[in-house]
């Protein structure tokens, strides 16, 4: 089984942020107010609307930062070799080994970030905490995607990352791999 990110998985992916907002509406809208009644929003362009988002663009980078070393971490942990990439504002994390990575650290690799994050948003008081939280959540969409996937496969199976995804191999299969490519 292949997983492909495609323009199908990111809409999925912005249903599931609508998704996180809809049971979250209260305590996001209540933050935003808080963050526009207290004047924490800083004033760059004298647009509020600009201000907003260039506020949240700028406190996503560390969160990005932060969520993909997380997986950059465990996965070399697990044997990958790691390469970081920009892709605007996102920094994503990638493993380059192709090497077989067992379906139960793979999960956990996919989990660490927004277990972590998520933690350490609701030591930090305050609205940043709230932000750093609701940002992460979304941030996670395509992780908690992935795991929603990985959960159709058993324990006995590998994964191999690919450059728009990752691939799900069996257990036998990778011994046939493994076996081919050491003649």
């Amino acid at each position: 089984m292949y997983f492909k990110r495609t323009l199908k998985t990111k809409a999925v992916c912005f249903s599931m942020a609508y998704i996180i907002y809809y049971f979250m509406r209260n305590y996001i809208n209540m933050l935003l107010f808080n963050l526009l009644y207290k004047n924490i929003i800083w004033t760059i362009t004298n647009n509020l609307l600009v201000d907003i988002v260039l506020f949240f663009l700028i406190l996503m980078i560390p969160i990005t930062m932060v969520h993909e070393w997380c997986h950059g971490i465990l996965l070399k942990f697990f044997g990958g070799k790691v390469k970081y990439q920009w892709k605007g504002i996102y920094l994503s994390a990638k493993e380059v080994s192709k090497v077989p990575i067992q379906r139960t650290k793979f999960l956990l690799i996919l989990l660490l970030p927004v277990t972590v994050i998520s933690l350490i948003a609701k030591l930090i008081p305050g609205w940043l905490g709230g932000v750093v939280l609701v940002i992460n959540l979304f941030k996670s969409t395509e992780d908690l995607l992935m795991i929603s996937f990985l959960l159709k496969g058993n324990s006995n199976t590998y994964i191999i990352c690919q450059e728009d995804g990752f691939e799900m191999v069996d257990n036998s299969e990778e011994a046939e791999l493994t076996l081919e490519n050491a003649k």
